[in-house]
């Protein structure tokens, strides 16, 4: 991110392209960071400090994020009331645990736009656990702020050279 905030400083002409472009930049590499973190947060060494029944709430989200589950399925896993549940997730990880299903399919779904680009926007929503396109792309956009099909071309088409050479000739 600093890389590519000082390659916006050192550009003494800012239009809507170049801050367009610096903004889906950061949200790529941050979607990188927050599914690193996602899956750094609770790697084995991290995860014990945890309640059992948290830990076990997470790593059935992690194995299963990709099925239809339900609040009431991953209550029964940690056998756990939903209150119980919320409480939990609210008062360590300060979310819910559907929004943090959410959260980690949505971000599972930006690291496969990134990185799949093979795979379609329906094949995507399927993996990560929608079965409803449309309304996979409604979370998506909501949460990230433009649609899979505009993240993806806009993170995948982006060139730093390319986009930093037209800045400059812009000057």
């Amino acid at each position: 991110i600093d890389n590519a905030l000082n390659s916006q400083v050192s550009l003494k002409h800012y239009d809507n392209i170049s801050i367009s472009a610096l903004v889906f930049q950061m949200l790529a590499i941050l979607s990188e960071k927050s599914i690193s973190f996602l899956e750094g947060k609770f790697d084995d060494d991290n995860i014990t400090s945890l309640p059992e029944r948290l830990r076990r709430a997470i790593v059935f989200i992690h194995q299963h994020y990709d099925e239809n589950i339900t609040l009431e399925e991953i209550c029964s896993q940690c056998f756990i009331s939903k209150v119980q549940i919320n409480r939990l997730f609210k008062s360590y990880l300060n979310i819910s645990p559907v929004n943090f299903l959410i959260s980690y399919r949505i971000n599972k779904a930006r690291d496969l736009l990134q990185h799949a680009p093979l795979m379609n926007i329906k094949e995507i929503s399927l993996s990560v656990g929608y079965s409803d396109q449309c309304y996979f792309s409604r979370i998506f956009t909501k949460i990230v702020g433009v649609p899979p099909t505009e993240f993806r071309s806009r993170t995948l088409n982006f060139d730093e050279k390319k986009h930093i050479e037209e800045g400059n000739s812009k000057k």
